[in-house]
């Protein structure tokens, strides 16, 4: 994926965490509470 890796070739681990967070906020955004993206999505803007 394009404008990841590049900047955050240091820190993958933390780049690879975020976009996992960013991808259960969109589940929960779409419906996606029946996968437990909701408590994700609270983890997230809570900034957990």
């Amino acid at each position: 994926m394009p404008g990841t890796g590049v900047a955050c070739q240091g820190r993958r681990g933390e780049a690879f965490e975020a976009r996992r967070g960013a991808q259960r906020a969109a589940w929960s955004a779409a419906g996606g509470v029946e996968r437990g993206g909701w408590w994700a999505a609270r983890r997230v803007v809570r900034g957990a």
